[in-house]
């Protein structure tokens, strides 16, 4: 009986004494494993974390980009629809005042030649187109002329008629009326006006 005991307690020994190594060789292999695994983990998750920070930061900026090349591209858009339409204007007016120069030009070279009907009807042809550019000098010219050198010289036996000096009076008052600020045009309406009724009295008496 004694020799059994001690056979199982030799045994109970081995396998507690097995037992403990093996546990003490797992608790070691499992550190072990938890040292190359664990930062191998936590190295995969910052990367992997980093390089989603990294996409988003990248998505963000290249949408922040193209809202701010959106927003030169109109700021862009509407600076050149601007020059464009002062461009436009500007040339224009320089047509609009070449055109009453050509008129201007063509009442002067009538009115040396006599023909006082056609010189009258250029000058008011003339100072009409002026008044919608900014050539106000040459304007003040041609109204001069109208009133002191064409208006006044008109006769009984003069061709042109009264309704045609009433609608030519009428267009270029209503352009002057139109750059009357501050009233700097009223005068020169009022004596226009004048100068055209004493013609019509004149052109009338004919009858």
């Amino acid at each position: 009986m004694e020799v059994i005991a001690l056979e199982i307690i030799d045994k109970t020994n081995s396998f507690y004494s097995s037992a403990f190594s093996q546990l003490v060789a797992m608790t070691i292999g499992i550190i072990a494993f938890a040292g190359v695994f664990v930062p191998i983990v936590l190295s995969y998750y910052q990367s992997k974390k980093l390089k989603l920070e990294k996409n988003d930061l990248h998505d963000y900026l290249k949408k922040e980009l193209n809202s701010v090349k959106d927003s030169l591209n109109e700021d862009i858009r509407l600076e050149v629809k601007k020059a464009i339409i002062i461009a436009e204007a500007k040339l224009n007016e320089e047509i609009r005042s070449v055109e009453a120069g050509l008129f201007h030009i063509q009442a002067i070279h009538f009115h040396e030649a006599g023909l006082i009907e056609a010189a009258t009807d250029s000058a008011f042809q003339s100072a009409t187109v002026y008044a919608t550019s900014k050539d106000e000098m040459n304007l003040g010219r041609i109204i001069s002329m109208l009133s002191e050198d064409c208006l006044p010289k008109i006769t009984s036996e003069s061709k042109i008629e009264t309704e045609e000096l009433d609608k030519l009076t009428k267009t270029l008052v209503s352009n002057l009326e139109k750059i009357n600020i501050n009233g700097r045009y009223t005068d020169t309406i009022i004596n226009i006006n004048k100068s055209v009724n004493k013609a019509k009295r004149v052109i009338n008496s004919k009858a």
